[in-house]
C-alpha cells in the first residue's frame, strides 16, 4: 500500500520519532508499505515521520544492491569527513540546498529480521542516513541551512505549502 506523503509544512514533520519496542507485524507491515511507497515516489530515502508514523523506521535505496536497506532503531556511531552538495526531499517537491554533511557515517541499527546490523556508509547514501536521521528527529533540510538563505528560498518554501502542504 502506498502510504501518503507528508509535505511542508505539515506539522507531523516536526515530530520526534519513537523507538520500536517490538518488530512485530505491524512493524513489518509499515516496512513493506514505506518500501512500495519509497519506489512508488522515486526517493532515495523515507522515514516513517515523513508517511505520519512517530517511529524511529526508515529505508534508504542502495543503487548497487537494488533493495532498499530497512533501518529500525538507527545509532550513528560514528563520522568522518565533510562534505557539501546539493540534496532534496520527498517533503520539498522541487526545492535543493547545498547541505554539509559527514562523508562517512557508521550506523548500528536493527533490520526487519530483529538482527542488529552495523554498516558503514559513504557519499550519497551517507548523505541519505544523516538525512533520514534527521527526519526522526524532527529536523528539516531548511534548518540545515542559514537563515538568510531561509529568506531567500521563502518564496519557494510558500509555493510549496501553497501547492503541497496545506492538504494535511
Amino acid at each position: 500500500m502506498i502510504l501518503k506523503l507528508r509535505y511542508y509544512p505539515d506539522p507531523y514533520l516536526r515530530v520526534s520519532a519513537n523507538e520500536v519496542g517490538v518488530i512485530d507485524d505491524k512493524v513489518r507491515e509499515l516496512v513493506q508499505n514505506m518500501r512500495e511507497s519509497l519506489v512508488a515516489y522515486n526517493g532515495l530515502g523515507l522515514a516513517a515521520t515523513q508517511v505520519g508514523v512517530d517511529l524511529s523506521v526508515f529505508l534508504i535505496r542502495d543503487s548497487d544492491k537494488g533493495e532498499p536497506i530497512e533501518v529500525i532503531n538507527p545509532k550513528i556511531i560514528s563520522t568522518s569527513g565533510r562534505e557539501r552538495r546539493e540534496e532534496g526531499c520527498l517533503s520539498f517537491p522541487e526545492l535543493y540546498l547545498d547541505i554539509e554533511r559527514s562523508g562517512k557515517v557508521k550506523l548500528k541499527f536493527y533490520d526487519i529480521n530483529g538482527q542488529e546490523r552495523e554498516i558503514e556508509f559513504e557519499g550519497i547514501l551517507a548523505r541519505a542516513v544523516q538525512h533520514e536521521m534527521d527526519h526522526l528527529k524532527g529536523v528539516l533540510i531548511i534548518d540545515r541551512v542559514s537563515r538568510t538563505k531561509r529568506e531567500l528560498i521563502k518564496g519557494e518554501l510558500e509555493k510549496i505549502a501553497e501547492r503541497y502542504g496545506r492538504k494535511f
